[in-house]
């Protein structure tokens, strides 16, 4: 699967790569990467392994969208997080 780029509100940009079960989101403001979800799909489930934002950009929203991401591409999966 090919990097797929696409802008989200707050001016972020979300990078999704991996293809299979493992996958991995960016998350880019103004040219740099402010923050990262790990996250695998197991038959209809999504396991949200890391869930990554810098200290300077905490408490933006940038945590939010990137879930709200995930929830808006796979309306069907239940997320869990935490211990696996």
């Amino acid at each position: 699967m090919l990097p797929r780029l696409r802008p989200l509100p707050l001016g972020l940009c979300i990078l999704e790569q991996g293809a299979g079960g493992a996958r991995r989101r960016y998350a880019w403001l103004h040219g740099e990467q402010v923050g990262a979800l790990d996250f695998s799909v197991a038959g209809q489930q999504l396991q949200v392994h890391v869930l990554y934002v810098r200290p300077a950009h905490r408490r933006c929203g940038i945590a939010t969208a990137l879930l709200a991401s995930l929830r808006q591409d796979y309306p069907a999966l239940q997320i869990k997080h935490g211990q696996c």
